[in-house]
């Protein structure tokens, strides 16, 4: 039981390293690419529009939870 908790643990941490190193080389990629839409960042990345647009224009409302989480 506790292996399983571990390895949770462990696999959302590599999720989250995956995803915010996505989010720079997403942001990256717009910066190289201005003449793209949203929707074609997004299907670059496999992702939808508006996520395309919260890694941009930042996630307010996700960091705010992430501090208080870690308060």
């Amino acid at each position: 039981m506790l292996d399983r908790v571990y390895n949770e643990h462990i696999m959302a941490k590599y999720d989250t390293m995956r995803k915010l190193e996505r989010n720079a080389m997403l942001r990256e990629y717009a910066k190289a690419h201005p003449e793209l839409s949203l929707k074609e960042i997004g299907r670059a990345f496999n992702i939808s529009e508006s996520r395309v647009w919260r890694i941009l224009h930042g996630n307010k409302g996700e960091d705010a939870k992430l501090s208080i989480s870690q308060g």
